[in-house]
């Protein structure tokens, strides 16, 4: 029995080590994988804004050049 006891013990060691390096070396993965998903949120985040912006300032541009039209009747 005692000797079981110390195959199960030495078996738990090596997996706990097998799967601490496995773990490792998926770490520089998951950094890249996440980082890139709050790179491209960050993107979309900032084109929607400037697609917002742009659609104001033209907008304001357009009534700037037609303001003088609505007295005209057209």
């Amino acid at each position: 029995m005692e000797k079981a006891g110390k195959n199960q013990r030495k078996n738990n060691e090596k997996r706990n080590l097998y799967m601490s390096k496995q773990s490792n070396q998926n770490y520089p993965r998951k950094v890249f994988s996440t980082s890139l998903a709050v790179l491209c949120a960050l993107f979309v985040a900032i084109c929607s804004i400037l697609y917002i912006l742009y659609k104001s300032w033209s907008a304001k541009l357009d009534f700037e050049k037609w303001k003088d039209y609505d007295e005209c009747g057209i």
